[in-house]
């Protein structure tokens, strides 16, 4: 996350694609340590608790999502980042 905020703060170039890609890491390192939690827990959840709370995150990452394609779509100096975007929200 620091790395990713230090290349955001950088203004002589454009590191908004590498910030967010420190991002991702961050997500990602982030998954694995809850996912290793989860496993390790003795009280694991059940299918159905994943679907009551994943569900909802799903649902309001997908409506993100969809608000911002609109926005996106309007400005095309702003296209080129529905990509990096979309894969931020999906990770």
């Amino acid at each position: 996350a620091m790395l990713g905020d230090l290349l955001l703060m950088i203004q002589d170039t454009d590191l908004f694609i590498p910030g967010m890609m420190a991002f991702i890491g961050m997500q990602v390192c982030y998954g694995m340590v809850f996912w290793r939690g989860i496993r390790a827990s003795a009280r694991r959840p059940t299918p159905a608790h994943y679907v009551v709370v994943g569900g909802p995150v799903v649902a309001y990452i997908g409506g993100f999502v969809y608000y911002l394609s609109g926005i996106l779509a309007k400005n095309p100096a702003l296209q080129i980042l529905w990509g990096p975007i979309a894969a931020y929200a999906v990770v």
